[in-house]
């Protein structure tokens, strides 16, 4: 029945059969309504294919108004207890099963959890049948905010799915993905029966509450009042964390996690330590670069400690990661890195001071996007000046660069260029700004 906010009755329907169909949940979805149970009639509402009792779903319109009813399962006994709508807008039912025919498949015991995945439209999608040699069944499922199923019940088993069993009936949670596969489970309770009936999840700050009724005063629940009481568990879902921790040989590190808790004693996060191993200075960089006399040049450092270069009169500073060096003739630097622990790795920095220009051009080329010699151009040291021009046999300037770092990739006009010989022209300064000129061939070869 529908009722209004003051609880007068709306509209009121039945459906059904002539024989016991029950409907045990309902969620309004994009403005229909779902409801899903169990049916044991083969007339009325409920399909004629019905074999025993099986799962029904009922879709209505907002006004009660049947939309479609439809039946799933085996030759035995099939019911669906709670539904919930995925993050892709399909239905998923969570029940139990003594069937292995028909809808179902992959039995485990006397009686399973059944998770079945329907399309808005009715269409099966997938089930997944859950459990041990005895008696399983889900009461409840939930969308997890990850695109995944929490599905929860009671267990008798103690063998095929489910391990760690505590008692006489155990609260059984599984974790499944967006395709019904299980990724973890775990058991709650005690010695004797314990019996989960709802979940709920709480988005921020990422609980869970797990409430049903439990008869066990031992394991995790320790207090006990008279017969069965109220059992109710929060979980929360952990922040993580992966933290970096350098060492000097990691054969010789012992992985670990720790538990961080929050200011009220709970557990807030999960901190797993990597190790790395200590990086050199240099590691990844280049060790040697070129000035000309009378220029600087800031060191690199990439290590991962506390640097220290040798006292050498050319730097700016010792104890820091990238001094400014001023040397007057070629100097090789030597640099530690060092942790409190005690890991030290030296490397050296090579600054070649050169006393004039340096050009050196190649005679050949292969543009081809190898990643091998695929662009022309000099490679050396000039100053400020600098200027290549490479001409066609026609005699047509068909490329100009101005700096060293700018090269040739083989193209005119955005177009690749035939193989064969082509002329450059590269002037440049010296260090007294008297101009110099090379002339010469390059190959393009493809």
């Amino acid at each position: 029945m529908k009722l209004s906010s003051a609880g007068a009755i709306e509209w009121s329907k039945c459906f059904g059969g002539s024989k016991n169909d029950e409907l045990l949940d309902v969620e309004i979805i994009n403005g229909k309504i779902f409801a899903v149970g169990y049916a044991n009639s083969i007339d009325g509402d409920i399909p004629p294919n019905q074999k025993n009792y099986d799962v029904w779903l009922l879709s209505l319109d907002a006004n009660g108004n049947k939309i479609f009813s439809k039946i799933y399962g085996g030759s035995q006994n099939d019911v669906a207890y709670s539904f919930c709508k995925g993050v892709d807008e399909t239905l998923t039912l969570g029940g139990y099963t003594t069937s292995n025919d028909g809808d179902v498949s992959g039995a485990k015991g006397s009686q399973d959890y059944w998770i079945i995945n329907i399309s808005q439209n009715g269409t099966l999608n997938w089930q997944k049948v859950l459990g041990g040699s005895d008696a399983d069944y889900a009461n409840t499922i939930i969308a997890d905010s990850d695109g995944g199923y929490l599905a929860g019940g009671v267990s008798y088993s103690d063998n095929g799915d489910v391990t760690g069993a505590k008692g006489d009936g155990d609260y059984w949670l599984v974790k499944l993905d967006s395709k019904g596969t299980m990724l973890w489970q775990k058991s709650y309770g005690g010695s004797k029966a314990d019996n989960l009936h709802c979940i709920i999840h709480k988005p921020f700050p990422d609980e869970y509450y797990l409430a049903g009724d439990s008869e066990s005063g031992d394991g995790d629940f320790n207090n006990v009042f008279n017969d069965a009481d109220f059992g109710i568990i929060k979980l929360k879902n952990p922040l993580t964390k992966n933290q970096d921790t350098t060492v000097c040989n990691i054969n010789s590190f012992v992985a670990f996690t720790d538990t961080l808790k929050d200011v009220c004693g709970f557990d807030s996060m999960l901190v797993t330590y990597k190790p790395v191993i200590i990086s050199g200075p240099l590691t990844n960089i280049k060790k040697q670069d070129t000035i000309f006399a009378g220029q600087s040049i800031t060191l690199p450092y990439n290590g991962n400690g506390q640097p220290l270069w040798d006292k050498d009169p050319t730097l700016s500073c010792f104890a820091c990661a990238s001094p400014v060096a001023t040397p007057a003739v070629s100097t090789k630097y030597t640099i530690t890195s060092s942790l409190s622990n005690g890991c030290l790795i030296t490397d050296y920095f090579t600054v070649i001071v050169l006393n004039d220009a340096v050009v050196m051009t190649p005679n050949a080329f292969t543009p081809n996007n190898d990643g091998l010699n695929d662009f022309f151009g000099p490679s050396g040291k000039v100053p400020d000046g600098y200027l290549m021009q490479i001409f066609n046999r026609f005699g047509q300037l068909i490329y100009t660069s101005s700096s060293l770092k700018a090269r040739w990739n083989g193209t005119f006009s955005g177009s690749p260029q035939p193989l064969g010989v082509y002329v450059y022209i590269i002037t440049y300064p010296d260090l007294q700004n008297k101009q110099h000129q090379q002339k010469g061939t390059v190959t393009l070869i493809r």
